[in-house]
This record gives structure tokens, sequence and C-alpha cells, in this order.
């Protein structure tokens, strides 16, 4: 960390046999209670609700201190839909290539 604009990143189980030595006794009992606390207070994601905007996804992180934030865009991108078309002020439509042109999106018009 100490200004690093990357950190290395580990993934491993909660049920890891060494996941005491990793993060230590007290942070992994921290972080069950507090996914057995989201869990109580949330749904399951549900791609289909969130796209017909009953739904919102929720993401923890910091900008700050840009923790979680590679995790966020990579699956916002895939949760969004690709540009649309825009109309002006004066009627006339705007493909999203233009608005977006390929070079400048992980998304392909439509």
């Amino acid at each position: 960390m100490g200004g690093a604009k990357e950190v290395e990143s580990r993934e491993f189980g909660l049920d890891a046999e060494d996941i005491d030595g990793i993060i230590g006794p007290d942070y992994h009992q921290q972080l069950l209670d507090d996914i057995e606390l989201l869990d109580g207070a949330s749904d399951e994601l549900d791609m289909e609700r969130v796209q017909r905007g009953n739904l919102s996804p929720v993401f923890f992180g910091s900008a700050l201190t840009n923790f979680g934030v590679e995790t966020f865009l990579e699956h916002f991108l895939k949760m969004t839909t690709p540009p649309l078309s825009r109309r002006t002020l004066t009627g006339r439509s705007i493909p999203s290539v233009l608005i977006f042109p390929p070079s400048y999106s992980r998304f392909r018009p439509i």
C-alpha cells in the first residue's frame, strides 16, 4: 500500500485451512460476522431484476485507497448495457459508435 496504485490480490475460500494465518483469527471472525449480516440484509443478485431496475447491486470499496475499484469497474461493465444511440434536440439520431467509438469502449456498438 503506502501510495501504491495497485497491490497484490489473493483469493481464497472462507474455509481455507490457513485463513487464520493469512488474516488472523479476529479478522476472520469479523469477516464471517459481516458476511452473515450482509446475507440477512440483502437479496440474492438477480441480473434480470437489475436490468429491469428492480434491484441495485451493492459494492464495497474505497476510491481513496483504490480498494475494490478495479473489481467494481469490471463487474459494472459486465452488468451494464452497451451504449445506445441518442437523439439530439433537432431529433437527429446519433449512432452509438459516434458517441462511444469501439477503441474507447469494451462494448461493441449495437
